[in-house]
């Protein structure tokens, strides 16, 4: 308040707020959900992996560091995952050279029967059955 004289001036600010301001601001909706994973490799490798499980509607768009399609060393490293919410996760993505080892297929009686039906069927060779013994043709 400032005085001029005997007359007294008064100062009115009026504050005016925008019609958004009084709604209520909405949860934003987003879970990021990480695993780790292994990829066959030397040093360096270029790795394609999966992104994380975004669940909700205000995940996208989900950026992750290093991208996959990149080049990775040899060993761990972590990728950091950020949604549009800023919601976060990490995973440790190993390149492994003993990752691209495949163990042999155990096939089992079961699937030697079936090899055999297989064969049979491509006229590779034929069984005979004669008073319930099998004979080579």
């Amino acid at each position: 308040m400032a005085r001029s004289g005997s007359v007294v001036a008064v100062q009115v600010v009026l504050v005016l707020l925008p019609w958004f301001a009084t709604r209520p601001v909405q949860a934003q909706d987003c879970t990021l959900t990480c695993e780790d994973f292994t990829a066959c490799g030397s040093s360096p490798t270029v790795v394609v992996y999966p992104g994380p499980n975004a669940e909700g509607s205000d995940c996208d768009p989900v950026v992750c560091t290093p991208p996959s399609g990149s080049q990775f060393p040899l060993g761990d490293t972590t990728v950091t995952c950020t949604a549009n919410t800023g919601d976060m996760c990490n995973f440790t993505l190993t390149v492994s050279p003993a990752a691209c080892v495949r163990p042999a297929p155990v096939i089992g009686i079961a699937g030697l029967i079936a090899c055999a039906i297989v064969l049979a069927g491509a006229g590779i060779f034929r069984l005979r059955l004669r008073r319930g013994a099998a004979r080579r043709a």
